[in-house]
C-alpha cells in the first residue's frame, strides 16, 4: 500500500489544509474567513491531527496561535508537498478559457520587452487574457498584496514597501537627466548641475521610487531641492512636452531610448555613472500563481537575458 502513514493516521486534506491556513493566519476566525467554513469545523480538524499525530502543532495564547517546534517541522513539508500538487494540477489543466493574468507594467517595459513577451505568450495561451495596467504610483505594493495584480514589472522599492512581496532582478537601467536636441545646454560642452537650476524640471512624483534616487543624488552632491519643476509619471506627457520647450527631464533611459536613437532628445550627462534603476517582477511571495502567469513571468524573463539589440 503507498503512503501507508497517511492511510494508518487517516490524515486527510481537509486536515493538512485547515493547518497551513491557520498556521499562515495566526487565527481559527480569520482562517474560517478566508476560506468560507466554520470556526468549528477547522478547530475540529486541527484537533484531529494533533490527535492522529499524538502531538500538539500550536500554542493557544491569547496573541493567536503559534506554531509548536513540531508544528514549524510539518508545516515545512506541507507547504512543499501543496506546492508540487498544485504544479501538477496546473500542469494537466488545460482549460484555461476563463482564466486571466493581471500585470501593472512600467511604462518603459511597455515599449521593449513587454510586448515580444506577450506576442509569445499569445502563441502558447490563446485563450487567456491579460488585463494590464501601465503604472508606476505607490499604492502598487498594497495592491500586490491584496491579491487584485498577479505581478508587477517595475523598479525595486524600499525596504518598508516591500513586506510580503517578492522581487526578482531583470536589469538595471540609467537614470538620465534629458533635453530636446535645441536646447541651449545642447552644445557638447559638459554640463553641471548648477547648469540646469535656471530651467524648468520634469520629476517624478513624490513616493515614487525614481524620485527617491533623484532625491538622493541631489544630497550627495549637495544640490538644493528642485523649486521648478512639475510632477509626473506620465513619459507621454514628457516624451510631448520637452520639443516645446527648454525643460529637463529626470527619466530612465528606456522611457525616451527612441527618442534619443533619432537625437531628437540629448543625454545631459549629468549623472553619476552609477546612478541607475533596477527593474524586476515583483510577486505576492504568501499567493501561488496560476500556470499562465507563471508561464508569462518566464518569457519575460527570457526577453530580459537577450542582448540588446
Amino acid at each position: 500500500m503507498r503512503f501507508p502513514l497517511l492511510n494508518q493516521l487517516r490524515i486527510r486534506l481537509r486536515h493538512l489544509h485547515a493547518f497551513v491556513d491557520i498556521a499562515d493566519s495566526g487565527s481559527v476566525t480569520a482562517s474560517a474567513q478566508r476560506l468560507h467554513t466554520s470556526q468549528p469545523a477547522l478547530s475540529r480538524a486541527v484537533a484531529e491531527l494533533e490527535g492522529r499525530l499524538n502531538c500538539r502543532l500550536f500554542d493557544r495564547t491569547p496573541n493567536g496561535l503559534h506554531l509548536t517546534a513540531e508544528g514549524r517541522r510539518l508545516q515545512t513539508y506541507v507547504l512543499a508537498a501543496f506546492e508540487q500538487l498544485e504544479a501538477g494540477l496546473s500542469d494537466v489543466e488545460c482549460d484555461y478559457g476563463t482564466q486571466s493574468v493581471r500585470v501593472a507594467i512600467l511604462p518603459t517595459v511597455s515599449r521593449t520587452l513587454f510586448p515580444r513577451a506577450v506576442v509569445r505568450f499569445k502563441e502558447e495561451f490563446p485563450n487567456v487574457s491579460i488585463e494590464l495596467e501601465t503604472r508606476g504610483d505607490a499604492t502598487l505594493p498594497d495592491t500586490l498584496r491584496r491579491g487584485d495584480l498577479d505581478f508587477a514589472i517595475g523598479r525595486l522599492g524600499t525596504s518598508e514597501k516591500m513586506d510580503g512581496l517578492s522581487f526578482n532582478h531583470l536589469y538595471s537601467e540609467p537614470l538620465l537627466f534629458v533635453a530636446h536636441h535645441t536646447h541651449p545646454l545642447s552644445t557638447g560642452k559638459a554640463v553641471g548641475l548648477s547648469d540646469i537650476a535656471g530651467y524648468l524640471m520634469l520629476v517624478p512624483l513624490e513616493g515614487v521610487v525614481l524620485r527617491d534616487e533623484l532625491d538622493h543624488f541631489l544630497i550627495a552632491n549637495d544640490q538644493p531641492r528642485i523649486a521648478n519643476k512639475i510632477e509626473t509619471i506620465s513619459f507621454e506627457f514628457i516624451r510631448a512636452f520637452l520639443p516645446t520647450t527648454q525643460a529637463i527631464a529626470f527619466c530612465p533611459a528606456g522611457a525616451v531610448s527612441q527618442e534619443l536613437a533619432r537625437n531628437e532628445f540629448i543625454d545631459l550627462e549629468l549623472g553619476d555613472p552609477q546612478l541607475m534603476g533596477a527593474v524586476g517582477i515583483t510577486t505576492n511571495a504568501r499567493r501561488k500563481l496560476g500556470q499562465p502567469a507563471k508561464r508569462l513571468i518566464q518569457l519575460i524573463e527570457e526577453e530580459a537575458a537577450k542582448p540588446a539589440s
